[in-house]
């Protein structure tokens, strides 16, 4: 999966270094075994699910996913590396086939024209590019997002200038989207799509899960991921 960037923080807590009786040169901890106590179940909330697909070939896992009014049905790649949704505009140039680029956006493309619910992000520039180099570059918009089941009004971006054929779902953390890079600000941060599914009810808590089946196993219908 594509990945804006990495950073891994991690913090151990056992204990305190013992002051007495120290032996040269050694560090000694004092660590004590505690006994969690053990909390009631509770009954599970509202759940979505979507079926995604490995596609070897593009390099990741793939959601079935509609946008705007009417809908306008797009194969989008899941991608917990980064945060923000994007699709590539009807008119980017990656999507024109050619004889060099004989299969376009295979995927599907999104018109802004053909939907009634588009609307201008007021972000300005969407701008965005990952480890292998790709970029994608346009507008930021909001619309209707549907994914298993769930439809929520939410802020995406229009990718115009791309040279990636498909566009992407990131889940990632809020503080990770591209105009918190651009801005170097975090207040710049708008709700994307685990956020904006949590505030308006969907789901109780900002939380998804994966089931991603081995690539050597024999085809059968995946568990789908869930957001609860």
């Amino acid at each position: 999966m594509r990945s804006v960037s990495a950073l891994a923080v991690g913090t151990l807590l056992v204990g305190s270094v013992a002051a007495d009786n120290q032996i040269p040169g050694v560090v000694q901890w004092q660590i004590e075994k505690r006994q969690q106590p053990v909390s009631q179940l509770r009954k599970r909330a509202t759940t979505y699910e979507e079926v995604i697909t490995n596609e070897r070939l593009r390099g990741g896992y793939f959601a079935t996913c509609a946008i705007g009014t009417p809908y306008q049905n797009l194969t989008l790649q899941l991608d917990t590396g980064s945060s923000d949704i994007w699709v590539p505009d009807v008119t980017a140039e990656a999507c024109e086939v050619s004889r060099t680029n004989p299969d376009g956006c295979t995927f599907g493309t999104f018109d802004p024209a053909n939907s009634t619910t588009f609307k201008d992000g007021g972000k300005g520039t969407f701008d965005i590019s990952y480890v292998d180099g790709s970029h994608s570059k346009g507008d930021y918009f909001e619309d209707l997002f549907q994914i298993g089941g769930a439809v929520v009004n939410v802020t995406m971006g229009l990718g115009i200038d791309t040279d990636i054929a498909y566009g992407l779902v990131g889940v990632g953390y809020a503080l990770n989207e591209a105009i918190v890079a651009g801005s170097q600000s975090a207040s710049s941060s708008y709700p994307n799509l685990p956020v904006t599914m949590q505030s308006e009810g969907l789901i109780s808590t900002i939380a998804y899960s994966l089931w991603l089946n081995d690539l050597g196993a024999s085809f059968s219908p995946p568990l789908p991921p869930t957001c609860s």
